[in-house]
């Protein structure tokens, strides 16, 4: 195995194999996205690809697109030997809330442009992501330096393409770019989840509520939650069926739009969006803990079913003491304390690295 970075302004020229060789190469080897980090130093978004084999395959002419950003070409001859890695700068690309990355396969590489030096268009998608509240993936928190990773590496052959990204992306807060990932897989609905979540809307401070499902307490202890901006640990022991809420500062979901839930093992157990809702300060599930929990925007995340705007019941139930919910109003009540005192931005970026 053997690992390289193309920068998007000096190009390595690589190795050139014969075209009946990369034909083949082309029809039968499986190059994967499997990992995206952005460089806070650099401004600048970096995208892994992986040659599962078999086979080496020449990538020139093959594309990286980002949902509105400028297409990423691979130079002519650069080859992606069977099982190699390679990491390429593509720019500042990305929407750090979250968007789209695309490979494709540029036919014309093979056929030419015609006699004005357009190409005809001839596509063919190889392998895509969509993430934050563009997809099931999460967006990884830019402030931590973390990764969005494959699970389990593109070595494995998971689907190319996946209708359910949750499932096969999550964050990895210690990237292995140039290798091999080694991020948790994610345990969807096992567990709590984000019950409620009360926007700042850019004064004050965002608020999430966890509710536990379980007939036993769990102890939030490094649990945190995360956003495309960064992540905030929670702390205490919710009880059996019961709440705790705490102030997330730093999550920007006004902006973001959208929260991950993960235990201390990383793996993400529950996912929250409320991009394209109706305007409040609170949403919230109803009956509490309800499905779905692999929910990107408000719709996917059971919009109008059961998940409401205006459910603001912080630290309680959502259902009342009747039992059911009011979803008519949007509530007006003072955010509670926190059940714990969030952590310190050090203590945070101390645990997460």
């Amino acid at each position: 195995m053997s690992t390289r970075i193309l920068s998007g302004f000096a190009m390595t020229t690589v190795l050139s194999l014969c075209f009946a060789a990369l034909s083949a190469a082309r029809v039968e080897a499986s190059v994967y996205l499997n990992e995206y980090r952005h460089n806070l130093a650099l401004d600048s978004d970096i995208i892994e690809v992986h040659n599962s084999g078999p086979g080496d395959v020449d990538l020139g002419g093959w594309i990286i697109r980002t949902l509105g950003g400028t297409d990423y070409v691979f130079p002519s001859g650069t080859i992606l030997l069977d099982g190699d890695y390679l990491a390429v700068d593509i720019g500042d690309q990305i929407d750090p809330i979250g968007g789209q990355m695309i490979l494709i396969d540029d036919l014309d590489s093979f056929t030419g442009s015609d006699e004005s030096g357009n190409r005809p268009g001839n596509e063919l998608v190889i392998d895509r992501v969509r993430f934050g509240i563009a997809g099931g993936a999460p967006a990884p928190p830019r402030a931590t330096g973390a990764s969005l990773a494959r699970v389990p590496d593109a070595s494995a052959n998971p689907p190319l393409i996946p209708a359910d990204d949750e499932n096969w992306w999550t964050i990895d807060p210690t990237p292995t770019i140039g290798g091999p990932n080694d991020a948790q897989s994610s345990n969807l609905g096992a567990g709590p989840v984000v019950n409620e979540i009360r926007v700042a809307h850019g004064t004050g401070t965002d608020w999430i509520e966890v509710f536990n499902p379980l007939p036993s307490p769990v102890n939030l202890g490094d649990w945190f939650a995360s956003s495309g901006h960064n992540i905030w640990f929670l702390e205490g022991v919710v009880p059996p069926l019961g709440f705790a809420a705490f102030a997330v500062p730093g999550l920007d979901l006004s902006v973001t739009r959208r929260v991950d839930l993960f235990n201390p093992l990383i793996s993400r157990l529950d996912q929250k969006g409320i991009d394209g809702a109706p305007p409040a300060d609170c949403y919230g599930l109803c009956p509490d803990g309800a499905p779905p929990s692999n929910g990107y925007n408000y719709l996917t995340s059971g919009g109008g079913d059961t998940w409401f705007p205006g459910l603001c019941s912080l630290g309680s139930s959502n259902q009342g003491s009747g039992g059911d919910c009011d979803v008519t109003g949007i509530g007006d009540e003072e955010s509670p304390d926190p059940a714990v005192e969030p952590s310190s931005w050090g203590e945070v970026k101390r645990r997460f690295r």
